[in-house]
């Protein structure tokens, strides 16, 4: 298996929110945007598996070590090879890498986040630097990009982080802010109990708002210019937007199985969004939760 192979397996099997989002990125580039959110599930895939703190202490630093192999030209892991087309360039410098590893280090020794504002600020060291990275593969112009692919990736992990709760709480993490816990009155024994009070969606149904909005922001800053070569990041966003409307409409019922839109509807989800976009069409992005 090649390293392209390896990270098209990793990152976008056939189905996922970012297989139809890559339909509409052009293939040399595709293959760097792939590279990078394959990299990015690996590094998750640490702390999701729910391993021992010292053990995912010890892959986090081999990764740690095997981006600065990357930088000096001996990289070993599939994914870090796949990225060689594109480290070293100025748009992906190695800190821009390093910071995701460091930021789920951090991850491990923090159960729950105390605040909105501290949540957020490890979801753009995760997340955020993520979408960045990809906006500058696909290119732009203007600074604006960057800043509204940021928040793309944040709303993208608040989005992510909502459908996955009840998975999250099983190994043990929780990624809602404790103070909002206490505003809605929701205890932490709650959120794992057999039917959810009229506290735990409210409380749901405020993380999502969260995440529709930043959605929305990133959607709607995007510079006109710069949307053509942005569309897989546009398609990517706008499909989340609809997993949120499904979860409002499923009465956030996220604790008791996992909302997932099917194939055929992201499919044409991707492809109305991006005729839209290139008939000059870009919607407003008001309605979603």
């Amino acid at each position: 298996m090649s390293p392209d192979e390896y990270c098209r397996e990793k990152a976008v099997p056939p189905g996922s929110d970012l297989y139809y989002a890559m339909l509409y990125v052009p293939g040399p580039k595709r293959r760097a945007a792939i590279a990078l959110h394959a990299f990015h599930r690996e590094l998750k895939g640490i702390i999701e598996a729910g391993l021992d703190p010292v053990v995912a202490e010890q892959q986090l630093a081999w990764w740690r070590g095997e981006i600065q192999a990357l930088y000096a030209g001996r990289p070993q892991h599939p994914v870090s090879r796949a990225l060689a087309a594109v480290a070293g360039e100025p748009t992906l410098p190695q800190d821009r890498l390093q910071e995701p590893i460091e930021a789920l280090h951090k991850d491990l020794h923090t159960p729950a986040y105390a605040d909105f504002e501290t949540l957020s600020h490890h979801c753009r060291r995760v997340c955020g630097v993520l979408w960045q990275s990809w906006a500058e593969v696909l290119g732009h112009t203007r600074q604006a990009t960057l800043h509204a692919t940021r928040d793309l990736g944040v709303g993208w992990q608040l989005t992510r982080i909502l459908r996955d709760l009840r998975r999250h709480l099983q190994y043990g993490r929780l990624y809602l802010p404790l103070e909002d816990l206490e505003r809605f009155g929701v205890s932490r024994a709650q959120l794992t109990g057999a039917r959810p009070s009229a506290g735990v969606r409210a409380l749901l149904a405020r993380q999502a708002e969260r995440a529709a909005a930043l959605l929305r922001r990133g959607l709607e800053a995007i510079p006109a210019e710069d949307r053509p070569a942005q569309l897989g990041p546009i398609v990517m966003a706008r499909i989340q937007l609809e997993t949120l409307r499904e979860v409002e409409r499923d009465g956030f019922r996220v604790l008791e199985h996992r909302i997932v839109l099917t194939p055929l509807r992201k499919l044409w989800l991707a492809w109305r969004c991006a005729a839209r976009e290139r008939r000059g069409r870009a919607p407003r992005y008001r309605n979603a939760v």
